[in-house]
């Protein structure tokens, strides 16, 4: 039997800048990532990239980033092991309204 757990790593996030905006930290501890969640509130589309890391300070790039667009929900599916993971978010243009929830949805087997 599996048992499923998530980290929000973006709460409300009301991102105003045309830069990347780094996530906090998910560490999946027993559980593997499965799936990112974004929930985008902003008035602007929004890339997102995730990386992971081994030791929480040198981050590499898991896969290509995605584009989210204004006003939409969308996820991704995770296939590579880290301990620890991040989501980097990035908009082209600074948005003026909204904001930006996302997850990192893990699931683990029970022992």
């Amino acid at each position: 039997m599996a048992t499923v757990d998530k980290t929000q790593i973006f709460t409300a996030e009301a991102i105003r800048v045309d830069t990347a905006v780094n996530s906090i930290v998910a560490d999946t501890g027993e559980f593997q990532a499965e799936t990112i969640v974004i929930y985008n509130g902003l008035n602007q589309s929004v890339s997102i990239q995730l990386q992971g890391s081994h030791d929480n300070s040198v981050w590499i790039d898991i896969g290509e980033p995605f584009s989210v667009a204004a006003g939409v929900n969308d996820y991704d599916t995770v296939t590579d092991y880290f301990p620890i993971y991040r989501i980097v978010s990035t908009c082209s243009t600074a948005p003026t309204t909204g904001d930006l929830d996302a997850w990192i949805l893990k699931a683990g087997a029970v022992n």
